[in-house]
């Protein structure tokens, strides 16, 4: 069985699942072999400008070509980027940079996650990926006798160079490792295109370039040995024996050595037959231990090539990884590729102490020194067992591979310490569960196949997709091939090689839906693999078996109760759960068992690939995961036993700690942080919440819900408290909290009032009726909770729900009179007062500063945006949009800034900057996931584009785009929103400005804009958005007063939208401009009369006049 797989090239969905033969290679879509180029936005190869910019793509391309498990930490980006000197904020720099780079790079390129960046290429979409391929390519065809085929290939990879690699790169790092492995890449095709041409008769092609490269490198045996048998091919034996002359007086003079005994062969040939052309015996290395591959290897090619490089600068790399990952067939495939004149391979699997390694070693070498019949451990080794290994690998340039170390690290790890230390032209590939912990060593951690389709070519899917195929359709030939479910199935399987290949051999049998609904007992289901496997290997239980024998009972123990976790863990929630475990299993409750320290145990976990390791790009805290499989293995392991009831209270208890400790940064310089730990903690705290809620442990229900929902609630995501309503009351009625968990218990109650009360849910009673009974206590509740819990207790009754909020904005308490100005400015807007809302986000925005409340702060800029950008006030707009984006971007919120970045657009639009609000808008309209909120966004975009084309002049254009962004609301439901009206006022008003609107048309609109206006109003009565009414009358206006028997209510509604301050963000709903239209058309004082009534009425009297113009008078 091959022990990994992954697709070099794509798979493509069609009428036969087979990869598509391409007639005319595309361009990379990176290249670094010469200039830096990279894939622009329009598919053509752009130049990035700026040397940082190019050594980023460089460090990118030579190091993270694989897409998962291959990203290159933000730290480490950092160090190749600025070495010794970096910027004061370098992780800021970093990202804008990378923001930079991807503004001009293809969508999607460059791809970040939790363990850093990585360019999303396949192989041979990276011109130096594409050439170490073709090279490896074209030695096997070579190896095939078909040298016309491997010279076509050699060909096509020097194609590849356009330049001087690393060139304009500055010094440094990725500039010399550039340099290194393309020179060496380089060098390699030259002598295979030497060799080719002397295969196929020509040589004189071949002189120049051997000649080349000896200059380069005149003291290289395999050059000079081509080089020789050029010019005797070519007729010139004199020059021949010159040549070899020369060679040995450079050896003996730089080296004191002499030439080796195939070029001495050779020259004596020359000499011997004079013109006659002498046998030339292609170089081979010597192989000990190397398989012959099964099949192909698919989808190692970047593995393959960064081992490569590695193996140039490093003479110990150590391929780490869980077991089934293909590390095995990997390094074999490196021994098979090497020109090394020896190449060793020792399988340590079958070993089974550290006594039996040095044995293990001798045996490979063929040097037998025990009896017949002994075991290993049990033979006395003679003195010189070692002394005859070390001379053995010493005597000539070496690639040592040592396989499957994990289980005796300490053995291998002394030998291979000591082979380093003697042997200076070896070099050792290790494989291991384990890094081996050698100063010298440098770790390669193999990543999991990717099944993920990608986003610009859906149709294409990963590696571990193309494995399946190709494995099950060898299992069962004309079997279906369902691609999208193979990729969840892949996914699911973690990427893991050798289980997606046990899965696809049960295709023998099942189809793959039944395969995949098979899989919640994955460990039955994948069995009976590759009898020519290890038995380690012969099913997915033993490969996991096989990394748990080797762990301690302390650490078998924490590896069980750590899989409880949904999702990845911090340190700290480890070490909570293991101490626990120690507890629980008898051991000591400092969290040590076996003497082993919690961290140490953890440690263990990481060391065996058990558990993964990385570094949020954020934070820069380590955060720590299992892979599915592995978790179900512990999870296995953990059911039914005594302990398992000890690990869910852990668990349970480190998330109330934790929730109580994240609760106490809600507000200050804590904020950011706070939320940036809720967001990777989640999964896990919405587990125990529901397990919390299924055993009816009440206080572990409130005290998790007080944080995800006030979390939920600043993120906008009002749809996850509201699911969560029913089932949190129901789980604590009766519940009567203690003094030590009131604040929880308040905090949840008053959350799912107030979200209840805003989304119209019946569970927002319930929970009122709770805030009030808990805020009839006597014990202490922070003033802010307080407040918050009385303000909504009266928000049923507007005018007490006015009066309380006046209180709450002069409180002694900070935190209490920034919600209470927060809470006026939102309530000031919709009832169409904007300075007295302005002047309460402004005061909210210093009380916030006072505080550090970064959200707040946020919200109270955001409110002053958006009353700006109604007003007409661009400039204060964009400027008040900047310092909300800021604070919103620290704590991660979408859906704000997404409102936001609307804000910022139209006000961009309003100051002329039309490119930059063209690219905004276009983003938008682009957008095409089906759901409301995106409907809206999309609208959104299509009505900015109509008013930039509206501004280039393009009429027709614009008329179109209003017309798709207002046919997109089909429903009556998708018509309620406010959205709706505005985008409908706009085209109307736009149409009738502009002259360009069907009069049958824009009458239809008119009554569908009046119809919408008079179903919000009766849909609720006691409600008003005064600002949004304005909007609709204005527009409504417009189309009226030209009409004689409506000009007197046109006029009157005009000038109620003015006094109910209409929505202004868009050009077409400027009123100044209107009303400036009104006057040349109908006079100067056609407004007059009208908006001196409109000024005698209240704002609630204008918006009761405006509605009864609309719904009553207004006529058929």
């Amino acid at each position: 069985m091959q022990d990994d797989a992954r697709s070099e090239g794509e798979f493509e969905v069609g009428e036969r699942l087979a990869a598509a033969t391409r007639t005319r290679t595309p361009p990379p879509r990176v290249a670094v072999l010469g200039p830096v180029q990279v894939e622009g936005k329009n598919g053509v190869l752009v130049e990035p400008s700026g040397a940082l910019a190019k050594t980023l793509l460089t460090a990118l391309a030579l190091g993270s070509q694989r897409p998962l498990g291959g990203s290159l930490s933000v730290e480490f980006l950092i160090d190749e980027l600025w070495a010794d000197e970096p910027p004061k904020q370098a992780k800021a720099a970093l990202q804008t940079l990378v923001s930079r780079l991807r503004g001009v790079v293809a969508d999607g390129l460059i791809h970040s996650d939790a363990s850093g960046y990585a360019l999303r290429v396949a192989a041979d979409e990276l011109d130096i990926a594409r050439a170490s391929a073709l090279s490896a390519h074209a030695a096997a065809l070579a190896a095939n006798n078909s040298p016309d085929q491997a010279l076509d290939a050699v060909t096509r990879a020097l194609e590849l160079w356009r330049g001087e690699p690393g060139a304009e790169l500055p010094a440094g790092e990725v500039r010399d490792q550039l340099t290194v492995v393309a020179a060496r890449l380089r060098t390699r095709l030259l002598e295979a295109r030497a060799q080719c041409l002397l295969n196929t008769g020509q040589a004189e092609g071949a002189l120049a370039p051997l000649r080349a490269l000896v200059q380069a490198d005149p003291l290289n045996e395999r050059t000079a040995l081509l080089l020789l048998r050029a010019l005797v091919d070519s007729g010139r034996p004199t020059e021949a024996l010159a040549a070899f002359a020369e060679f040995r007086r450079q050896l003996r003079e730089q080296l004191g050595a002499s030439p080796g005994a195939e070029l001495i062969a050779f020259n004596a040939a020359i000499l011997v037959g004079e013109h006659e052309r002498p046998a030339l015996t292609p170089k081979r290395s010597t192989s000990i231990g190397v398989r012959a591959a099964p099949n192909e290897l698919r989808g190692r090619a970047a593995d393959v090539a960064a081992l490569d490089a590695a193996l140039e600068t490093s003479r110990l790399v150590t391929i780490v990884g869980a077991g089934g990952l293909g590390k095995t067939r990997l390094a074999h495939e490196l021994a098979r590729r090497s020109e090394l004149p020896l190449i060793v391979v020792v399988e340590l699997a079958s070993v089974r102490s550290d006594d039996d390694v040095t044995l293990a070693f001798a045996s490979t070498l063929g040097i037998r020194e025990l009896p017949a019949g002994q075991r290993l451990a049990d033979a006395v080794a003679r003195p010189d067992v070692r002394v005859r290994v070390v001379a053995e690998l010493a005597a000539q340039p070496t690639l040592l591979v040592v396989d499957n170390c994990e289980h005796v690290l300490g053995g291998s790890a002394e030998w291979i310490a000591e082979l380093l230390a003697s042997c200076p032209e070896l070099h050792v590939l290790a494989t291991s569960r384990s890094p081996l912990e050698l100063t010298a060593e440098r770790v390669y951690a193999l990543g999991p196949l990717s099944a993920a389709s990608d986003a610009a070519t859906p149709q294409h899917y990963g590696p571990a997709v193309a494995l399946f195929v190709e494995r099950a359709q060898a299992a069962r030939p004309g079997a279906s091939m369902p691609l999208d479910v193979i990729a969840r199935l892949c996914t699911r399987l973690d990427g893991l090689p050798l289980a997606i290949e046990l899965a696809a051999a049960r295709v023998r049998s099942l189809t793959v839906e039944q395969i995949e609904s098979r899989l919640g007992n994955r460990f039955a289901l994948l069995t009976n693999g590759d009898r020519s496997a290890p038995e380690r290997h012969q099913t997915l239980q033993a490969v996991i078996d096989w990394s748990w024998r080797l762990l301690r009972p302390a650490e078998q123990r924490a590896l069980a109760r750590l899989s409880l976790f949904a999702d990845g863990f911090s340190a700290e929630a480890a070490e909570a759960v293991i101490a626990a475990e120690a507890q629980g299993a008898g051991g000591a409750a400092d969290g040590t068992d076996d003497g082993a320290l919690s961290i140490d145990v953890l440690d263990a976990l990481v060391a065996q690939s058990l558990v993964v390791v990385h570094e949020h790009e954020e934070t820069g805290t380590l955060r720590y995961r299992m892979l599915e499989t592995v978790r179900e293995f512990g999870q296995a392991q953990l059911r039914g036993s005594a302990e398992a009831e000890w690990a869910r209270l852990a668990v349970h208890s480190w998330a109330t700690t934790f929730a109580r400790g994240a609760l106490e940064h809600a507000q200050g310089p804590g904020q950011i942080a706070m939320f940036r730990s809720v967001t990777m903690e989640q999964d896990n705290l919405v587990m125990v919440l529901r397990e919390s809620i299924d055993s009816g442990d009440a206080r572990t229900v409130l005290d998790v819900f007080a944080l995800l929902s006030y979390y939920w609630t600043v993120r906008s995501a009002h749809s996850e408290v509201v699911a969560f309503a029913p089932l949190v009351l129901d789980a604590t009625r009766g519940y009567v909290p203690d003094a030590d968990h009131l604040e929880a218990a308040i905090g949840s109650f008053t959350v799912l009032a107030a979200t209840g009360l805003f989304v119209g849910d019946t569970g927002g009673m319930r929970a009122l009726v709770q805030v009030r009974t808990l805020l009839g206590r006597t014990e202490y509740v922070p003033p802010r909770l307080r407040a918050l819990g009385r303000f909504l207790s009266a928000a049923t009754d507007l005018d007490a729900a006015r009066a309380m909020l006046d209180t709450m904005r002069d409180d002694d308490d900070v935190a209490t009179a920034l919600l209470g100005n927060l809470f006026s400015a939102q309530i000031a807007e919709n009832d169409g007062e904007p300075l007295v809302a302005a002047r309460a986000a402004a005061r909210a925005w210093e009380l916030a500063a006072q505080i550090e409340d970064t959200w707040a702060a946020a919200m109270a800029a955001m409110m002053l945006a958006q009353l700006s950008s109604q007003s007409a006030r661009h400039d204060d707009a964009l400027r008040w949009s900047g310092r909300a984006r800021s604070g919103l971007l620290d704590l991660d919120v979408p859906d704000d800034l997404q409102q936001l970045e609307w804000i910022f657009a139209v006000n961009l639009l309003g100051s002329g900057q039309l490119e930059e609000a063209r690219d905004v808008f276009t983003r938008f309209a682009a957008i095409n996931r089906q759901s409301e909120h995106a409907l809206e966004l999309r609208s959104i975009g299509q009505v900015g584009l109509a008013e930039v084309m509206r501004v280039d002049g393009d009429l027709p254009t614009a008329q179109r785009l209003f017309a798709e962004a207002i046919n997109g609301f089909r429903t009556g439901a998708q018509r309620s929103s406010p959205w709706f009206q505005m985008a409908l006022s706009a085209f109307i008003a736009a149409q009738l400005t502009d002259g360009t609107g069907d009069t049958d048309l824009v009458a239809r609109q008119v009554k569908t804009l009046r119809a919408r206006v008079i179903g919000y109003r009766r849909a609720r009565p006691e409600f008003s958005d005064k600002p949004v009414l304005g909007t609709s009358a204005a527009a409504l206006a417009l189309w009226a007063i030209p009409q004689d028997e409506r000009q007197a209510l046109g006029l009157e509604l005009f000038a109620l939208a003015e006094g109910l301050h209409g929505r202004q963000d868009l050009p077409s709903l400027n009123l100044a401009s209107q009303a400036a239209r009104i006057e040349r058309l109908f006079g100067p004082d056609a407004l007059r009369d009208a908006r001196a009534g409109v000024a005698l009425l209240s704002l609630n009297e204008r918006a009761a006049r405006a509605y009864a113009v609309i719904e009553v008078e207004w006529g058929g």
